[in-house]
């Protein structure tokens, strides 16, 4: 995301998830005319039976990305929490005492309390970004400013200046505001619910991610500037900053909670695409395949994890090519669907245009965000 400013950051920001909770709320809206009590069953009964393959490899690439990116950010804290550990050994040694064990347990209801362990450890590290930005300790003649990891680079740090990187920005923040997946759950678990109450709850949910996300980007980016790296902890000095130890300590804790639950949900979408297969038939009938599959796909995920370096990277790429279509374009389609069975015919209506409009929109941004974020990474195109 270098070489964007400050007011197009927060833009991009708030497009994002104001774009985000509408297309969150789509789904609600279908939900509540077509009924379904997953996203492919949605998709079945709204756009049909055929394509709903589409739907399933979406979820699955989108839910192995972030297991990957989870195993990023677990390598990344805890090489800086134990130095002795390079990054390669330290995802390796997470795997294999902790996360396979647990990959491996059919009940993970003990693991519930980590969501609120996650909000917690969300709301305290970004507390730490702004504090480390207003106290100085990293700007130049700061108690920090000389030994951290990365010298901070604010000389391409603007106002209001636009770059390719700020595709990347977008790509980024795709993947930040992505919980369309467990939309349709939502929407039936909510008491009382209705379309208008789905509503209130989504752009109250999402307006509240968009604060957080705008300010630790924003004093991030002006504490570190054009070095801020994707897991933004990584900029505070690895030893003598007890509060960015502190912020290590508790984000590494919620993701690996949070982890067995992600791998949960990825292992179950791909075992209920292959029902019906003798594959599936055989995974959930034998505990010895069923456990072959958990190892195989978190080795995987384990071995990507290790090569890929960059969680920015993976995160960009995965919120451009896949994240867009499930943000935009699913939810859209399915919208279309409603309103086609609702009209006997063709869609009409300033919904159906908005609808069409964000099919477009989601298939134009995997396209275009996918290949800016690898000539960006990858060449020198951009300067």
């Amino acid at each position: 995301a270098q070489g964007t400013g400050f007011a197009p950051a927060v833009g991009v920001a708030l497009f994002s998830a104001l774009a985000s909770a509408y297309t969150f709320i789509l789904v609600g809206q279908s939900v509540d005319k077509a009924g379904g009590t997953d996203f492919k069953g949605l998709w079945q009964r709204t756009v049909g039976t055929k394509s709903a393959w589409v739907v399933d490899t979406i979820i699955i690439c989108l839910a192995f990305s972030a297991v990957v990116m989870y195993g990023c950010f677990l390598g990344d804290l805890f090489s800086a929490l134990v130095p002795q550990l390079t990054r390669t050994t330290a995802i390796l040694a997470v795997t294999g005492t902790v996360l396979l064990p647990l990959a491996l347990q059919r009940d993970l209801s003990a693991l519930s309390f980590t969501s609120y362990t996650g909000i917690g450890a969300v709301f305290f590290t970004a507390a730490v970004v702004v504090k480390r930005f207003l106290d100085g300790t990293y700007a130049p003649g700061g108690k920090f400013c000389d030994t951290a990891p990365f010298a901070p680079a604010l000389a391409q740090c603007s106002l209001g200046s636009v770059s390719p990187g700020t595709m990347v920005l977008f790509n980024m923040l795709s993947t930040a505001y992505m919980a369309h997946t467990n939309a349709v759950r939502f929407y039936n678990e909510l008491k009382d619910r209705s379309p208008a109450k789905f509503a209130k709850v989504c752009y109250a949910g999402f307006s509240s991610a968009f604060v957080i996300y705008a300010l630790v980007m924003a004093t991030g980016y002006a504490t570190f500037g054009a070095v801020s790296q994707g897991l933004i902890l990584n900029n505070y000095h690895l030893t003598k900053d007890s509060l960015a130890t502190a912020a290590r300590v508790a984000t590494g804790v919620s993701i690996l909670g949070s982890h067995p639950l992600l791998f949960t949900s990825l292992r179950d979408s791909v075992i209920s695409s292959l029902r019906g297969t003798g594959m599936g038939d055989k995974v959930e009938s034998s505990n010895a395949a069923w456990t072959a599959l958990s190892v195989v796909m978190l080795a995987a995920a384990t071995v990507v994890a290790i090569v890929a370096t960059d969680v920015g990277f993976v995160a960009s790429v995965s919120g451009a090519s896949l994240g867009a279509l499930l943000i935009f374009t699913v939810p859209a389609l399915i919208k279309l669907g409603v309103l086609r069975s609702a009209a006997g015919g063709k869609a009409k209506g300033a919904g159906a245009w908005v609808a069409r409009t964000f099919v477009g929109f989601g298939g134009v941004m995997a396209v275009v965000g996918t290949v800016v974020t690898c000539l960006e990474t990858f060449t020198n195109v951009f300067g």
